[in-house]
């Protein structure tokens, strides 16, 4: 059985000096890309069975935009630890989702995220940029089976 994880960036956040980071909206330029990010997943039919998103501002509203563009009515849970989170976190939430789900997306931050796709599938990463995605897919039939280096990177929008 394959399992496919998607891993997106929230898209680019308003500068942030006069307020926590926590809070920083998406910028306009955020705004549009995730719009664009959304009209490319629809043509390829992208149907994540479950998201798991930090609670922070710029998050929240990236997976608003996909929710709302592609119509998607799966099981949403945002989780605090996603924020500023280690690979070990990220790692452990992942192999801790239930066998049922297929295709997984989750919606945070770097450097967390691309340390996690270099972990992964045992490949050198350069970074996500925000609003990119990045689809890894497991030849397992559990996410409790997922293990350093047994990802590949099936696509990266």
């Amino acid at each position: 059985m394959v399992k496919k994880l998607f891993l997106l960036r929230h898209g680019h956040a308003s500068g942030g000096y006069q307020m926590n980071d926590f809070d920083r909206p998406l910028s306009s330029l955020g705004i549009e890309g995730i719009e664009q990010l959304s009209i490319n997943l629809k043509s390829k039919s992208f149907e994540p069975n479950k998201l798991l998103v930090s609670p922070a501002v710029r998050t929240k509203e990236t997976c608003s935009i996909l929710v709302e563009n592609l119509s998607i009515n799966s099981p949403l849970e945002y989780v605090e630890g996603i924020y500023e989170a280690s690979v070990q976190f990220l790692f452990k939430l992942i192999a801790s989702v239930e066998s049922s789900v297929e295709r997984l997306l989750v919606i945070g931050h770097n450097p967390g995220l691309s340390y996690l796709v270099e972990y992964m599938t045992g490949r050198a990463y350069v970074g996500m940029v925000p609003g990119q995605l990045v689809q890894l897919v497991f030849e397992i039939d559990d996410w409790n089976e997922v293990s350093k280096g047994n990802g590949k990177i099936q696509s990266y929008l």
